[in-house]
């Protein structure tokens, strides 16, 4: 989930600015995340796009990109494999992430992967990906579907991928309760890719969580994962009192489904 992380920003079509509104919390929460699992998640999403070519550079387009740090170890990880560097364009409403970026990515034009910059999805007319990444963005985009449909339609290559990391509504981030649960979550992504007939996959990895203070949250984090994972829409009590019954031994595995979508 650290992709909700780790970096990524959620793209919203209501004008609220993610990195405006989350940023501490945000960085609060995904330093807690298991290092080893959020590695094994970037290698293999990675691995998932070597599938479609090692012997060409790859196009690829990340959605709701936030500070491109997950995507440029990605794409730093197809690198080390392949020696050839992938071109990139994103997508990141958020100005204030966006200035962010310029300190991880690196532009084409001098030796970098990042290429274009687009505002909305809506704005990607003829270009064609070898890979689209979602990775923890569908949940605010309040048009997941069509935009899903027009990008997997229209600018995804042959044999090219889309991924998608996705928590569930069963999953221990929402704490049970329902009225925490976000939109497009995985279950639903699977629902409405089977209602379309769209061939697709689905792995589950590990994401857990960890509870700093001899397994329990530290009182200086607590209000920043409060704000993060409910955004206040349960009383602060009730949060403390679900999140220690969730702990098993000063983790959680909020557990992440990877889609892999692919164009025959």
């Amino acid at each position: 989930m650290r992709s909700i992380s780790a970096s990524n920003s959620i793209i919203n079509h209501n004008n609220m600015d993610f990195w405006k509104k989350y940023a501490n919390s945000y960085l609060t929460f995904s330093q807690h995340c298991d290092y080893s699992d959020w590695r094994r998640m970037i290698e293999t999403i990675a691995e998932e796009i070597l599938k479609i070519a090692a012997d060409r550079a790859l196009s690829v387009l990340d959605v709701g990109a936030g500070t491109g740090k997950n995507i440029a170890e990605i794409l730093e990880y197809i690198l080390s494999k392949t020696n050839k560097p992938a071109v990139l364009d994103v997508v990141e409403p958020s100005e204030y992430a966006k200035n962010l970026m310029s300190a991880f990515m690196v532009r084409t034009e001098y030796g970098g992967f990042l290429n274009k910059v687009y505002d909305d999805a809506k704005e990607i007319h003829r270009g064609k990906y070898d890979a689209i990444l979602f990775m923890h963005a569908s949940y605010e985009i309040t048009d997941f579907k069509e935009v899903l449909l027009k990008l997997y339609e229209t600018n995804l290559n042959q044999r090219g991928k889309i991924l998608i990391l996705s928590v569930s509504s069963a999953s221990c981030f929402f704490l049970g309760r329902e009225e925490l649960i976000k939109a497009n979550v995985s279950d639903e992504i699977i629902s409405m890719l089977n209602d379309y007939g769209i061939p697709h996959t689905v792995q589950q990895l590990d994401s857990r969580f960890h509870l700093s203070g001899n397994g329990k949250a530290d009182p200086n984090s607590f209000e920043y994962f409060y704000n993060f994972m409910t955004d206040k829409k349960i009383p602060l009590d009730e949060f403390k009192y679900l999140l220690n019954k969730a702990n098993k031994q000063g983790e959680i595995n909020f557990k992440d489904d990877l889609i892999a979508i692919t164009r025959e």
